[in-house]
C-alpha cells in the first residue's frame, strides 16, 4: 500500500534538503526575501526622488538669488558711477579743492591736554 522510500546518498540532496529545511519553510523564506528586497527597493526609490526633488528645489533657488546678485550689483555700480556721484556733491554744495596740502609730523612725541 504504501510506498517506500527510497534513500538518497547525502552528497546528492538538494542544499535545503542537507540543511534539514522543509519546502514549506524554503518556500516562507524565499517569499519573505522577495517582500523584504520590494520594500527596500520601495524605500530606496523614494529616496532617490525625494533628494532629486531637493536638488532641483535648490538649483531654482541658486538661480533667483543669482539674477538677485547680478540686479544689485547692478545697482552698486550705477551709485558708484562718477556720474552719480557728481549729482551727490551738486546737491550737497560741495566745493572743488583747488590745492591740496599735506601736513607731515615730526619724529617727536605729541601730546594734548
Amino acid at each position: 500500500m504504501y510506498k517506500q522510500r527510497k534513500e538518497i546518498p547525502k552528497g546528492q540532496l538538494s542544499w535545503w534538503r542537507r540543511l534539514r529545511i522543509s519546502e514549506l519553510g524554503l518556500r516562507i523564506v524565499l517569499v519573505g526575501f522577495i517582500l523584504v528586497g520590494g520594500l527596500a527597493y520601495i524605500v530606496f526609490t523614494n529616496s532617490v526622488a525625494t533628494r532629486g526633488l531637493q536638488v532641483k528645489d535648490l538649483a531654482d533657488r541658486l538661480e533667483t538669488l543669482s539674477a538677485k546678485r547680478e540686479v544689485l550689483q547692478a545697482e552698486a555700480d550705477r551709485l558708484q558711477s562718477l556720474q552719480h556721484l557728481d549729482r551727490l556733491t551738486k546737491n550737497l554744495d560741495f566745493v572743488r579743492v583747488s590745492r591740496v596740502e599735506y601736513v607731515t609730523g615730526g619724529a617727536g612725541s605729541v601730546a594734548a591736554r
